[in-house]
């Protein structure tokens, strides 16, 4: 299920957002979404 914020549902990104994260998974997420990708990376930099 994915439910898409343009489609006019009661979509809520902070209830919604973990379900859809999890089905599409970390990689579709940073292929999809540049400013998301660059925010892990940073993340993954400061663990290093």
């Amino acid at each position: 299920m994915f439910i898409c914020p343009e489609s006019k549902t009661n979509y809520i990104k902070t209830v919604h957002g973990p379900d859809i994260a999890k089905e599409i998974g970390l990689k579709v997420l940073r292929e999809k979404c540049f400013g998301f990708s660059e925010w892990v990376n940073k993340l993954e930099a400061m663990g290093t």
